[in-house]
């Protein structure tokens, strides 16, 4: 009677194989991969979990194929050390404070894209609400077209940074844009003008209520937030806005 014995080499690429797809589903199952990733390439991962799985199953049949050469189980150290160190960790643990990554940004770098839809421009009566499917475009089309929305009451939600260029009494009411990952995140926003700017925290996230004037400097005019009325606020689930 013959024995067979198993390919250590095949249930090891199977076991990375399945572990990965197993992480890849996970997060995406608990939401987490909003936090690495923009919403537009989970598609593609939920399609690289499934070519794992079938490459895994193709596999099956060559696990008592014998391989001649002997087995390096070290060689696969890369592969399953950060699969196993990732599953040690509670996925409720996990999270992102990178509001602060961007302190020393400029304003005057703020309109760099090219295209933006001000469509979704949301107004109601004299006031514009601004909020997360809407960001990226109300900060780009009130930086462009200012002078339509001077004197409109606006709404808007976001973390406090400053600037070198803005005044004592000026800050950055901003968001983090993600274009494809949380390596290319960008922080964008509109300027606010607050009387008693200390009583505002840094990185912290407010519901702010104000007026739209203009701020005129040597070179350009722009749109800035006269603050009314202020309230501390949760750090929304999904701290990032996108390019619509």
């Amino acid at each position: 009677m013959i024995t067979k014995r198993i390919n250590v080499d095949v249930i090891l690429k199977i076991f990375i194989l399945l572990g990965y797809a197993a992480l890849f589903f996970t997060i995406i199952q608990k939401g987490k991969i909003i936090l690495f990733v923009h919403p537009k390439i989970i598609p593609y991962l939920i399609f690289t979990i499934l070519s794992m799985l079938l490459i895994s199953a193709l596999m099956l049949g060559d696990i008592f194929k014998q391989k001649k050469q002997k087995v390096k189980v070290h060689t696969y150290t890369i592969f399953l050390l950060p699969l196993i160190l990732t599953f040690c960790i509670y996925f409720k643990s996990i999270s992102l404070n990178i509001e602060n990554f961007w302190d020393n940004f400029n304003v005057d770098n703020l309109i760099n894209f090219d295209y933006f839809d001000n469509s979704k421009i949301k107004i109601e009566g004299n006031t514009i609400i601004i909020n997360n499917d809407n960001f990226f475009n109300s900060v780009y089309e009130i930086n462009d077209n200012y002078e339509i929305y001077e004197g409109k009451k606006v709404q808007i939600k976001g973390f406090v940074s400053t600037d070198k260029n803005c005044d004592i009494d000026e800050f950055l009411i901003a968001r983090n844009l993600m274009l494809c990952c949380v390596a290319d995140l960008s922080k964008i926003g509109l300027v606010a003008k607050y009387k008693k700017p200390e009583k505002l925290e840094q990185n912290i996230w407010y519901d702010f209520e104000g007026m739209i004037e203009f701020k005129k400097n040597d070179t350009k005019i722009k749109p800035i937030i006269i603050i009314k009325k202020f309230n501390k606020t949760k750090k929304p689930g999904n701290p990032y806005v996108y390019q619509n």
